[in-house]
């Protein structure tokens, strides 16, 4: 009965391990491209927007993603940033991952690319 129990507790143990080791951070943008969209004129711009680890580069500016606070830091500067289903945005500008479902998704509702 104890080795039963022992084994049970193994198993439950084991399950809570995998799932917490298998959980990615949702508030990390994915690595890549992303341009700006506008919902109001239904484009995709030109600006890029490059995230590489935990850098994330707008013109000739290099912020550090702080994924725990969720915000963009450079210097002194901060700008608190959401992630969602490929789509990243702050400064009040929404920029989508190139090639992405979502990218995809807005051309086929007629966005224009600049």
């Amino acid at each position: 009965m104890k080795k039963k129990l022992f084994g049970l507790l193994l198993l439950v143990a084991s399950v809570f391990v995998l799932v917490a080791c298998s959980t990615s951070n949702s508030n990390q943008p994915a690595d890549g491209k992303y341009y700006s969209f506008y919902e109001s004129d239904k484009e995709i711009g030109i600006t890029e927007v490059v995230v590489d680890g935990d850098a994330l580069t707008i013109f000739d500016h290099v912020y550090t993603i702080d994924t725990e606070k969720k915000q963009l830091v450079e210097g002194n500067k901060t700008l608190d940033y959401e992630y969602k289903d490929s789509v990243i945005i702050f400064d009040g500008i929404s920029h989508v991952l190139y090639g992405s479902d979502k990218y995809q998704e807005l051309l086929d509702e007629g966005y224009i690319v600049q």
